[in-house]
């Protein structure tokens, strides 16, 4: 019986060798692009996760309640939240262990004979509390917290200085001070939603967005002749990072959150903000923040599981024994259709 039944699969093999060679070809191309958006979904899912302590980490973003109802569809959910959020939090949140504003700015650098225009990304000091990104040299905690210092990333330095050690140098900003290089990060791997930082300032210089008078978000950049320190601006919304207590409870800190927002912003009313947590690993796919992205992951998705199951099937189907050629075959079909006469 065995050699029967292996004779008729190596006669049923070379009388279809053309379809199952197409089918196991579609099968493997198939098992490749579904593996690759497979893939591709879980980078979009691992962002962020090389912090330490990621899971205490969160960004705090803005819900604004609408204005009009009958206009709007619903509310507004934005990256930035009020200056003073970060403070009113270290103040008043008991699970709140450090909170940091954080600002991006574009800036004129110069060393030597090189002139860069580059985004200065202006910091409070207690970001190296929350934030324990990977340093090569120096100490990123006292650069944030001297206001003459500047951090630079791998990538950054090598621009700035070529192979040069950089840590010691000084570099001009606007032409205007001086900062010396007091620690060198390593750069940000791509999935992490500050990829681009390479260059973090701190906060308490005079010549940082968030220093009076010469605050301002939405005006006139101070990197030339236009910058006036007679005219004083106000802060415009910034980005807030807060790290939670060891064992603290994110929905008990979202409820103190929601408290402080009633107190301080309104929120509940129209055009009142509603600050909420959002964890560091969750910024990528956020539904308020990036809904386009996560709705694009679940069409690929859909889309990986479509291309898996048509080469399984179409293999699966390929692949079953089909009745031998000959007089087999057609007296099969004689009492079919005999069966089928007599119903």
């Amino acid at each position: 019986m065995l050699y029967i039944a292996a004779s008729q699969a190596i006669r049923s093999l070379r009388q279809a060798k053309a379809d199952i060679v197409i089918s196991l070809a579609g099968l493997v191309v198939g098992l490749t692009a579904s593996l690759l958006m497979a893939l591709l979904i879980r980078d979009q899912m691992a962002y962020d996760t090389f912090l330490p302590d990621h899971a205490q980490l969160y960004l705090v973003d803005s819900v604004l309640a609408p204005v009009d109802e009958d206009r709007e569809t619903g509310p507004l959910v934005r990256w930035r939240t009020p200056p003073d959020l970060a403070a009113t939090l270290v103040a008043e949140a008991p699970e709140v262990e450090a909170a940091a504003r954080l600002l991006d700015d574009a800036r004129k650098i110069r060393w030597g004979d090189e002139a860069f225009r580059e985004f200065v990304t202006w910091v409070d000091p207690s970001f190296a509390d929350i934030m324990h990104l990977p340093v090569v040299e120096g100490d990123l905690k006292a650069s944030l917290a001297d206001p003459g210092a500047v951090a630079l990333t791998q990538t950054m330095a090598r621009k700035l200085f070529g192979p040069e050690p950089a840590l010691g140098k000084r570099i001009d900003l606007d032409e205007r001070t001086t900062l010396r290089v007091r620690a060198v990060l390593r750069d940000l791997p791509f999935r992490s939603h500050m990829h681009e930082v390479m260059l973090l300032a701190s906060s308490a210089s005079v010549y940082s967005p968030f220093s009076a008078p010469q605050s301002r978000v939405n005006g006139p950049r101070t990197d030339g002749g236009d910058a006036d320190p007679a005219r004083g601006r106000t802060l415009g919304d910034v980005y807030t990072y807060v790290r939670l207590r060891d064992g603290a409870d994110p929905v008990a800190a979202q409820g103190t959150l929601d408290g402080l927002a009633a107190r301080h912003w309104g929120a509940g009313h129209p055009g009142g903000q509603s600050p909420q947590l959002v964890p560091m690993t969750d910024l990528q796919l956020h539904a308020g923040l990036n809904p386009d992205r996560l709705n694009r992951m679940c069409m690929i998705g859909g889309i990986a599981l479509l291309t898996l199951l048509i080469p399984c099937i179409n293999f699966i189907n390929m692949a079953t024994p089909r009745p031998p050629a000959g007089p087999w075959r057609w007296g099969c079909a004689r009492w079919a259709a005999r069966v089928g006469a007599t119903w």
